[in-house]
């Protein structure tokens, strides 16, 4: 009797142990409410599939929350150590409060560090200024090279040497500027392409500058923002999700026109594919890891 009595002595705490380890981890969860998580990435994207129901499609939405993210390798390299995914074919609002709500399960609302990347839509505009009101917005930069790229073929298409020339002269040229955010510099570049006289307005060309100038509240120094440890395209979605909605030989084309591959979105699979095309997470034939991006210097 005397030695059951001891072992349950031994397995079965006391009142006063259950209280002394109750007020530990008390004080453990009120420490780890007044010091939030350092960082916030949040990404947003869509992407239109087949539907029986809908003969344009249907857009599904999906977000990837992060709030904790560690270096691997030496080359720049991240990996997302600490994440939520949310979707749903419901309206963009269900999305938002999906992500907000994974965020609250992160514990990651109050984040001194708050970043939110998507390609411009106005939904994503509209959830991320409802429920990430202190976040910077960053807009995806291999989505809006896409829209300037195609301005600039469609400005001086054809394959000769000369048409190829003075492409990679503009390319040249517009880069650096979006890329250091320098707005007004790269539409006034823009506007000079348009045929003079009574030559007809070019279509692609007059929806990229619509595009930058509704954008500029999104674009601003994607050095500087990658330089800070922010991706700077939307890969975090689109490479979980695998979105086949672009040409594979989008990235082929441009790697050709401009003569080198430019990783400036931060974000890509392995070498040596390029990322100035919008299915950069795609052209590998398998896609990003969920929980990897790339975040090359220049």
């Amino acid at each position: 009797m005397r030695q059951a009595a001891e072992a349950k002595a031994i397995v079965e705490p006391t009142a006063a142990q259950v209280r002394k380890h109750r007020q530990a981890q008390l004080r453990q969860g009120a420490q780890k409410k007044q010091e939030p998580p350092a960082v916030l990435l949040v990404g947003l994207d869509g992407g239109w599939i087949k539907s029986r129901e809908q003969k344009g499609g249907m857009e599904g939405k999906v977000g990837v929350i992060v709030n904790e993210i560690e270096p691997l390798g030496k080359q720049g390299r991240r990996r997302m150590t600490s994440r939520r995914y949310v979707a749903t074919f419901e309206p963009a609002s269900v999305l938002g409060t999906l992500s907000y709500a994974a965020t609250c399960e992160l514990g990651a609302e109050e984040a001194r560090r708050q970043v939110v990347v998507g390609d411009g839509a106005e939904w994503i505009k509209t959830e991320a200024d409802l429920h990430y009101p202190q976040a910077v917005k960053l807009l995806d930069w291999p989505h809006l090279w896409r829209k300037i790229h195609a301005a600039i073929r469609a400005g001086h298409p054809g394959q000769s040497k000369k048409a190829r020339e003075w492409r990679k002269g503009q390319y040249e040229q517009l880069s650096p500027r979006l890329w250091h955010g320098q707005v007004d510099a790269a539409l006034a570049h823009l506007r000079a392409l348009r045929p003079g006289g009574d030559g007809e307005p070019i279509d692609t060309l007059e929806e990229a500058i619509t595009y930058v100038d509704n954008q500029r509240e999104w674009i601003g120094n994607y050095q500087q923002w990658q330089e800070a440890g922010n991706p700077v395209g939307s890969a975090m979605p689109r490479a979980w999700c695998r979105r086949g909605d672009q040409s594979p030989h989008e990235t082929t084309r441009h790697a050709k026109d401009s003569g080198k591959c430019d990783r400036r979105c931060g974000l890509t699979s392995t070498p040596p594919q390029c990322c100035m095309g919008a299915n950069f997470y795609q052209t590998s034939g398998c896609g990003l890891a969920p929980d990897l991006w790339w975040n090359r210097p220049l």
